[in-house]
């Protein structure tokens, strides 16, 4: 959206609010990547498969079962599921 955007990069995690991006602290450490579907539903994956949801307010750390790195996430009516060493290690309903 023009107002709404996520990046994560070797600096961290960064929001567009559509004029600048802004840092944005979250509870995992070493960020690997974002995903989101919705201003109130995004994810944060760690490298060491910590997980982070942003539910439009602030983050909270979940756990994805796994210390595997998470290769991919996608969603469906169903919820996001991801995936790590070709398991799926996530799917929160």
């Amino acid at each position: 959206s023009p107002t709404e955007a996520w990046a994560v990069g070797t600096a961290g995690l960064f929001r567009w609010n559509g004029t600048q991006w802004k840092p944005v602290p979250v509870p995992v450490a070493s960020e690997q990547f974002v995903w989101g579907r919705a201003a109130n539903d995004v994810y944060v994956f760690s490298r060491d498969g910590a997980v982070a949801h942003w539910d439009g307010s602030v983050f909270r750390r979940q756990s994805t079962g796994s210390s595997a790195l998470v290769t991919d996430a996608w969603a469906t009516p169903d919820g996001i599921w991801a995936v790590a060493g070709g398991d799926v290690v996530f799917h929160p309903k």
